[in-house]
C-alpha cells in the first residue's frame, strides 16, 4: 500500500469524468485536487456533481498541469483530443490514466 496520497487532475468534464472521480474517491491512495475542462463552468459543475471538495478548477490544461498537487492526470476528453492531452501531461512529468 502506498504511503503517499497522489493528487489527481481530471481533465475533461463529461460523463466518463464522473466515473473516474468516483473511482479515485474510492482509492485511499488518491485525492482529486483539480478538474479542468474547455469551460470553467463545466469543471465547476463536475466538481459539484461528484461531491468533491477543495478542488481547483481550470479552463486551461497547461495551467492545471502547473498545480503543485497534481501527480496523476486522468484524461477524460473525447478520443480525438487524447494525443495532445497525453503529450502535454507527459511533458509536465505526470503519471497518466487514459
Amino acid at each position: 500500500m502506498a504511503s503517499k496520497t497522489f493528487g489527481v487532475l481530471i481533465h475533461g468534464a463529461g460523463w466518463v469524468s464522473a466515473q473516474h472521480a468516483a473511482a479515485f474517491r474510492q482509492n485511499p491512495a488518491t485525492r482529486v485536487v483539480a478538474v479542468s475542462s474547455r469551460s470553467l463552468a463545466s469543471a465547476r459543475r463536475r466538481v459539484a456533481e461528484a461531491g468533491l471538495q477543495d478542488v481547483a478548477c481550470f479552463d486551461d490544461l497547461d495551467a492545471a498541469l502547473r498545480h503543485p498537487g497534481v501527480d496523476i492526470v486522468s484524461i477524460c476528453t473525447p478520443q480525438h483530443l487524447h494525443c495532445a492531452n497525453v503529450l502535454a501531461a507527459a511533458r509536465a512529468g505526470k503519471h497518466l490514466v487514459i
